[in-house]
């Protein structure tokens, strides 16, 4: 035991749910990147896609409200997900200890 009573094991479990979340929350960060990138990145590769427009309002309008809010939205609740779980097997496996 440490010290503080803390034993190695749990440490180091402790330094692998780290790990994992912050896998999870990179690999979070890099789909919202690409998500938020990609219309503007549309509109330099693809220049007549700005004149665009769906009933007199341009076209990225509606696709930043419809199509990346809800993604994002969908992107959380993944993170979320994923992060509860690794938690829950932390806990699990500090259970049986």
């Amino acid at each position: 035991m440490f010290r503080s009573g803390v034993r190695p094991e749990e440490v180091a479990a402790s330094r692998a749910l780290i790990r994992v979340q912050l896998r999870i929350a990179l690999g979070t960060c890099a789909v919202v990147l690409a998500v938020v990138a990609v219309p503007p990145l549309l509109l330099v590769l693809v220049p007549g896609l700005g004149d665009l427009r769906i009933g007199g309002v341009p076209l990225v309008w509606p696709l930043l409200a419809l199509g990346v809010q809800p993604l994002c939205i969908i992107v959380a609740l993944r993170q979320l997900r994923h992060a509860e779980r690794a938690e829950n097997a932390y806990r699990a496996g500090m259970d049986t200890r």
